[in-house]
């Protein structure tokens, strides 16, 4: 099993999708929106999804994204950044005649790979710090403050990275917005 096979199958799992493997290239994916799964080289996932005969694939952004990208049959294909080395590709077709249930994954492949490296943290809070407190917390958009049943005592909660910045989106979003 390759490095990007792992991250896949890890990001899957983070994203609640539950993959289980019958054979090394056939995988049965625990969700309505997705009959199953193939494992292959990327090369030949690019050319199943543009030629229709897969609706959707995860693949590395790598060389053979960088070659595929030149090649007339990138027409037949919609390219999504998840990560900065992961790719979601899906054929036109199928984008466009799944586009809800197509949403809907990416929304939680993305929220699994957003929450890698981040922590919830929950605090009560005195009213006389609670704007201190606000000032001081980095959040993905802005943290919950709840009343307590104790008077001037707030519960605040947020989404705060586990140590320093985000993780950059890296090359592959990069790549995508030249592409698009």
């Amino acid at each position: 099993m390759g490095v990007m096979e792992s991250e896949v199958l890890s990001l899957m799992n983070a994203a609640d999708l539950r993959v289980d493997r019958l054979t090394p290239h056939y995988a049965i994916i625990d969700d309505p929106r997705i009959s199953d799964g193939i494992f292959s080289e990327p090369r030949d996932l690019w050319t199943m999804v543009a030629q229709g005969e897969l609706d959707a694939a995860l693949v590395p952004f790598d060389d053979v994204a960088e070659e595929m990208r030149k090649r007339p049959v990138i027409k037949q294909i919609h390219i999504e950044p998840l990560s900065g080395e992961l790719l979601f590709i899906a054929n036109q077709k199928s984008w466009h005649e799944r586009s809800q249930e197509m949403t809907d994954l990416l929304m939680l492949l993305r929220g699994a790979i957003e929450a890698r490296g981040r922590v919830l943290l929950v605090l009560n809070v005195a009213e006389e710090n609670l704007q201190e407190v606000l000032k001081l917390l980095p959040a993905l958009r802005s943290p919950t403050v709840s009343p307590l049943a104790e008077p001037h005592l707030y519960s605040v909660m947020s989404v705060v990275p586990r140590e320093g910045q985000p993780p950059d989106p890296g090359t592959a979003s990069r790549w995508c917005d030249r592409y698009h």
